[in-house]
């Protein structure tokens, strides 16, 4: 069994069972939280830190979950990757093998959070084993200290410490430049292998790189990277007390897990539930929105589509983002939809803002492709265009709240949203 037929055998067990997929993505996130949450707990945090990664959560839950073994992964990559590159204990590694199928499968499906967690978890792992590796004993002052003399142009310099530097730098850039040859053939030694490849790569040289021979020991020693400045600075007796990262982003990464989950989960419900709305609430919806009365049922029945979760997890994330709301029981306060106007729809230049539209634009075209409808939202007057994207808005909000909430969302409180 090759990479890719390996890759066919899980999206026949994800594809085929939303729940188990579901399962693998809460897992994943379960692990990220994990492993941030101990970084919060640190009083001292920078280049010194190890993550806490739970080990059987890869190798047991996630295999378990989708229901093959590591010695049929090993077999795959052993088959595509050749006998030498397996005698390499880092490339025989099952725990690598399972993340960089499912950063494929993440890419082919669209499943953009399945992916960015999988790389994630695969980065920390392998940021934990280079540290270990060059710096077993770290001093977090004498580390605060170097990372703070470095010149402002390295990328370490840029981050508090390798929390960020490895969600906000490695994962977008990786992902850029090796999508394409992943996606054209996992297999190769161009696809999954490169990226995996790269990713430790990168890390070593943060560490260590350049090597040269001392001519005064005769050594052959590391003059670039963290290391050899490390041992300069520790030599030297220079430190710096430290301090912890920048709040801020932490409980703003603390959020985007929470509400990953919860968009998750919704947009799921939103996609695989019946489209059962009274007429009563129908009506307000017209009242609410003046969009026209033959086009609500329209764009109510082609909401509730599976090809739209996609869309929708991103869309849900954008508002949850825009209107600062970091857990469930924020959503089921009455003035989220007041809340929804002011942040979103009565704001008018906000990036956050330009990205909800085009995707409420997208889901309404697809909308109206599916039911043949020949009509752009893009040649619509603006005026028009921003009822049908407040319909969406208002439908989406209502879906989880009853998603969340577990209550009947009484129309009265769509006046908040009036345009």
């Amino acid at each position: 069994m090759s990479i890719l037929e390996l890759n066919e055998k899980i999206e026949g067990v994800l594809l085929t069972n939303r729940t188990l997929e579901q399962k693998v993505f809460v897992e994943l996130t379960k692990m990220i939280s994990s492993a941030y949450q101990h970084a919060m707990q640190q009083t001292e945090l920078n280049y010194c830190f190890k993550f806490n990664l739970p080990y059987s959560g890869v190798t047991k839950k996630l295999y378990n979950i989708i229901g093959i073994t590591p010695q049929e992964t090993f077999e795959a990559y052993k088959k595509d990757w050749g006998d030498a590159a397996m005698t390499n204990a880092m490339h025989k590694d099952s725990y690598y093998h399972i993340l960089l199928s499912l950063i494929y499968y993440g890419l082919k499906h669209k499943k953009h959070q399945i992916t960015e967690n999988a790389l994630f978890i695969l980065l920390m792992k392998i940021w934990n084993g280079r540290r270990e590796k060059y710096m077993p004993f770290c001093d977090p002052k004498i580390m605060a200290y170097v990372i703070s003399n470095m010149n402002k142009k390295y990328i370490l310099a840029k981050y508090d410490s390798p929390l960020f530097m490895l969600k906000d730098y490695f994962i977008p850039t990786l992902l850029k430049k090796y999508t394409t040859n992943i996606l054209r053939d996992p297999g190769s030694i161009q696809g999954l292998k490169r990226l995996f490849e790269q990713s430790w790569g990168r890390i070593v040289q943060l560490w260590a790189q350049n090597k040269q021979i001392n001519l005064q020991t005769g050594k052959n020693e590391t003059v670039g990277g963290i290391l050899p400045l490390y041992i300069k600075a520790k030599k030297d007796g220079s430190a710096l007390k430290t301090t912890v990262g920048n709040v801020e982003d932490q409980i703003s990464f603390m959020s985007v897990n929470e509400r990953e989950i919860i968009a998750h989960d919704v947009a799921d419900y939103i996609s695989t539930s019946s489209n059962k709305y009274s007429q009563t609430y129908i009506n307000s919806l017209h009242r609410t929105t003046n969009v026209n009365q033959k086009t609500i049922p329209i764009i109510i029945d082609g909401l509730h589509d599976y090809s739209l979760f996609d869309s929708l997890n991103d869309l849900i994330i954008l508002l949850l983002s825009r209107m600062n709301i970091n857990d469930k029981q924020e959503i089921c306060k009455s003035d989220i939809y007041s809340k929804m106007k002011k942040s979103v729809i009565s704001s008018k230049n906000n990036v956050a803002v330009k990205k909800i539209r085009r995707l409420c634009n997208h889901i309404l075209n697809e909308i109206f492709k599916k039911n043949n409808v020949n009509v752009k939202v893009e040649k619509m007057t603006l005026p028009t265009q921003g009822k049908i994207r407040n319909l969406i808005l208002i439908l989406v909000l209502t879906n989880l709240k009853k998603s969340i909430c577990h209550e009947r969302i009484d129309s009265s409180k769509f006046k908040l949203i009036n345009i």
